[in-house]
């Protein structure tokens, strides 16, 4: 707040502070956790290194990607609903925080509902996503 004040640059810094570490320590743990095997093929069939890294660590790392822009989508709303906490006059944080404070628990939990179901929907919307870009990494337990 003291560095970018109460307007949306600040909610941005915070939502951008709470979202991008896991998003990046989880790509990077799905980098280093290919298989050295599939590098290895990759550069027997003659692969430059930007090949080897849009055709074989991507892949390869996609599911970590997605489960850190899952956790990086959370920590966002939640930095969205704590910098409206903070300082702001509008936003989905701010009315919870204002219908709580003047005791208009029905207003509050509108918004509690709706910032649920935007969790509940951005889960949704990433796996499909997941489904759609990693088909092999999803299995049907029976």
């Amino acid at each position: 707040i003291f560095i970018f004040g109460i307007d949306s640059a600040s909610k941005v810094a915070v939502v951008f502070l709470l979202a991008v570490f896991p998003i990046v320590i989880n790509t990077a743990t799905g980098i280093r956790s290919t298989d050295q095997v599939y590098v290895d093929a990759a550069r027997s069939f003659c692969a430059n290194r930007w090949q080897i890294f849009s055709k074989v660590l991507i892949p390869s790392a996609l599911p970590f990607i997605v489960a850190g822009l899952r956790l990086g989508i959370g920590r966002g709303l939640v930095g969205v609903v704590i910098g409206e906490f903070i300082g702001a006059r509008a936003g989905l944080g701010y009315m919870i925080f204002r219908s709580s404070q003047g005791f208009e628990i029905d207003a509050m939990w509108v918004g509690v509902f709706l910032l649920a179901g935007t969790g509940v929907v951005s889960v949704i919307v990433l796996q499909k996503v997941e489904r759609r870009m990693a088909p092999w990494r999803h299995f049907d337990l029976k």
